[in-house]
């Protein structure tokens, strides 16, 4: 290591359980991902996500890129400041949330998607 070189240890933990938010604060916002398998798209969508207001991430535990190196360095510190949570299954988690008083509005990124303004 040169004398100009820096070396740090991050010791964030990783994702954690999602808590039940039954009774909880009621103007809070999710931002559920599902099937993302790149590292930089995930940094990106935190970074997006943290600068956005967003009051925390939900992934699901497999098929999924977790919190790696490379998500964390994209995010720009993002994954600080914003809890990522794992879930093991992301339909049951947005079951319960709906069971929580939460409101659902799905996205999806398809020519035969419909116009999010004509979903019921």
């Amino acid at each position: 290591m040169s004398p100009s070189s820096v070396y740090t240890n991050c010791l964030h933990e990783d994702e954690t359980p999602l808590p039940s938010f039954a009774g909880g604060k009621t103007n809070m916002g999710f931002l559920l991902g599902d099937h993302i398998s790149d590292p930089q798209n995930l940094g990106q969508i935190i970074r997006t996500a943290e600068c956005g207001g967003v009051d925390g991430i939900i992934v699901p535990e497999h098929h999924s890129v977790g919190l790696t190196q490379t998500v964390m360095q994209v995010s720009q510190g993002a994954f600080v400041h914003i809890p990522i949570y794992k879930c093991t299954n992301l339909r049951n988690q947005l079951n319960e949330l709906k069971k929580d008083g939460f409101w659902t509005v799905a996205l999806e990124n398809s020519i035969k998607a419909k116009k999010w303004f004509d979903i019921e």
